[in-house]
């Protein structure tokens, strides 16, 4: 950040996206880390675009994926991944992805939609609501979708 000249410089948001994660508290007790090392090791990698790293805001991408797996106790998968991530330029920011731990994340997600749209329709009256055609499409449209998926998943 330092440099005098201003395109050998690195932006203050580099910084700002990297904190987090260096300061991780799973990723700074992993016995491999090492501050300077990692920071250096995410500057090359920003820097000479590799590991599809377009821009700092992947960091946050990256930090989603380490979040993620804590919460489904795949802490220790997920700092080894880190480790091959950050020694090897062919693996993508895609590699930090824990399937299994987007998938809960995404069912969190999508279990809290439906119990606000449960309560929503708990409110319903249907005699209020017997117009209103789109509404009515709409849920008959999620039934078929929902007998639909669970048709699939008993045939197989």
């Amino acid at each position: 950040m330092l440099f005098p000249e201003p395109n050998q410089r690195v932006k203050a948001d580099f910084f700002i996206e990297l904190y987090p994660l260096v300061n991780d508290r799973n990723v700074r007790k992993a016995r491999w880390f090492d501050r300077n090392q990692f920071i250096d090791q995410m500057l090359q990698k920003y820097q000479n675009r590799e590991s599809g790293i377009r821009s700092v805001t992947d960091f946050r991408k990256a930090k989603q994926h380490l979040t993620a797996a804590g919460k489904t106790n795949q802490t220790a998968k997920a700092i080894q991944r880190w480790r091959d991530f950050l020694s090897r330029s062919d693996l993508d920011i895609s590699y930090l992805e824990i399937s299994s731990a987007t998938i809960h994340k995404r069912a969190a997600h999508l279990s809290r939609g439906l119990g606000k749209l449960i309560d929503e329709l708990h409110k319903v009256e249907a005699k209020e609501f017997y117009g209103e055609e789109e509404l009515w499409k709409k849920l008959e449209q999620m039934l078929a979708l929902i007998q639909r998926n669970f048709e699939r998943q008993i045939a197989d």
